[in-house]
């Protein structure tokens, strides 16, 4: 019988080291560059012919970025919408990688703790730059 984690198993596709670091490309990579790809095409087409009467690929796209506006304007206020595009970069990525998953025999990145690990990393981090950009050393009273 075969191993039911076998899915999830990262069997490399194209091998390479880079100054001892094992870079192998595998199933995980490939899919993150679908997604990536299918990400920018949905905006590229979505926004390539901007009309007063939009499309429906034109409609889809404003209606879910004016969602993630909407969305960051409550809880952040005005202040945070330097931070739309790099929500709407990670809310489209998870999307994606999520609806290219859920096809038969497509590998789905956000499965791995790594990818998901490197995205509450980054919004870890991110939130710490910006909680001493705007309040200084004094921002670790606000937090502990």
């Amino acid at each position: 019988m075969e191993n039911p984690l076998h899915h999830f198993e990262l069997h490399p596709i194209w091998s390479l080291s880079l100054f001892g670091f094992d870079v192998s490309v595998n199933q995980a990579v490939v899919m993150m560059w679908i997604v990536v790809a299918g990400v920018a095409l949905f905006f590229i087409l979505g926004g390539r012919r901007r009309q007063l009467v939009p499309s429906k690929l034109q409609n889809l796209a404003e209606m879910a970025v004016l969602f993630l506006r909407q969305m960051v304007l409550d809880t952040m206020g005005p202040q945070g919408l330097v931070f739309l595009p790099f929500l709407i970069a990670l809310f489209f990525f998870i999307l994606f990688s999520n609806l290219f998953g859920l096809c038969p025999g497509a590998y789905t990145v956000t499965s791995q703790v790594m990818v998901t690990g490197v995205f509450a990393l980054a919004a870890f981090v991110l939130s710490f730059i910006v909680g001493f950009w705007y309040h200084g050393p004094g921002f670790l009273r606000k937090v502990f």
